[in-house]
C-alpha cells in the first residue's frame, strides 16, 4: 500500500477538524479517551456530559463519589462498570501527582509511566500524549487497526504505528489519527466496507475483506 498517496487523498476529503479536548483540563481528556472504548462519539459525548452535570470531573470528585453514581453517568457509553471501576483507579494515580508526571517527561518515557496504571493500555496512552502533550504519535484505536490490517501494514498495534509513522511527518500525525477514525467510520468500515465507492479502492489491497455473496 502506498501510505504517502493514501493520506494525500485523505487530505482531500478530511481537510481539518475541530479538537474538542482544546481547552480541557488534561484529567477530564483521559476520562473522555477511556469513555470513547468500544463505543461512538455521540455516546462518548452524552457519558460526559453527565458527568458534568453530576459534578464528577475531578479527581477528588471520581474518588469520593460512590461507584453506582459514576456508572449511572457513564451507562450511555457501554461497559460503564469496567469503566467506572479504571477512572476511580486514574483518579487515584492523577491524586498522587501522576499525571503532572508524565506531562514532564520524555514521550516514551510517559507512555511507560501511563501504562503502569491499569486501565491504560497504549491506544490510551497514545492518544492522550498526542492530544495533551503534542506527542508526534499515532494512537491505534479499533478502526485504525483494521485499516493498518487491510492496507497490509501490519497484524498488531506496534507494526501498524511504526508503519504509519514511517510514512507520515510529525507534524501530521493528529490530524491524520483523525483522518483514519473518520475513513475507517465513514468507508473502510468492520462490516460492508464502501469498497465500490471509497476514494481509495484503486490502491487498496484490500486484504482480510470477504467479497459479497
Amino acid at each position: 500500500m502506498n501510505v504517502k498517496e493514501a493520506i494525500s487523498r485523505l487530505a482531500a476529503l478530511y481537510p481539518d477538524f475541530q479538537p474538542w479536548w482544546e481547552g480541557e483540563d488534561p484529567f477530564l481528556v483521559l476520562v473522555g479517551i477511556v469513555i470513547s472504548q468500544n463505543t461512538s462519539s455521540a455516546s462518548t459525548r452524552r457519558a460526559l456530559s453527565r458527568l458534568r452535570e453530576r459534578g464528577l470531573t475531578s479527581p477528588s470528585a471520581i474518588l469520593s463519589a460512590p461507584q453506582e453514581e459514576i456508572e449511572d453517568a457513564l451507562r450511555p457509553a457501554g461497559l460503564y462498570r469496567a469503566k467506572a471501576r479504571i477512572l476511580k483507579d486514574i483518579a487515584r494515580w492523577a491524586m498522587d501527582g501522576g499525571l503532572e508526571r508524565v506531562l514532564s517527561l520524555p514521550h516514551a518515557r510517559a507512555r511507560e509511566e501511563m501504562m503502569k496504571v491499569r486501565g491504560i493500555g497504549r491506544k490510551t496512552a497514545d492518544v492522550f500524549l498526542a492530544f495533551v502533550a503534542s506527542a508526534p504519535i499515532i494512537g491505534v484505536d479499533t478502526h485504525i487497526m483494521r485499516i493498518g490490517r487491510r492496507w497490509g501494514l501490519g497484524t498488531d498495534y506496534e507494526s501498524i504505528k511504526e508503519a504509519l509513522e514511517r510514512e507520515i511527518p510529525p507534524e501530521r500525525r493528529l490530524w491524520a489519527h483523525k483522518a483514519l477514525i473518520s475513513f475507517g467510520r465513514e468507508y473502510c468500515r468492520a462490516r460492508r466496507p464502501r469498497c465500490d465507492v471509497c476514494p481509495l479502492s484503486d490502491i487498496c489491497p484490500k486484504r482480510g475483506i470477504q467479497p459479497e455473496l
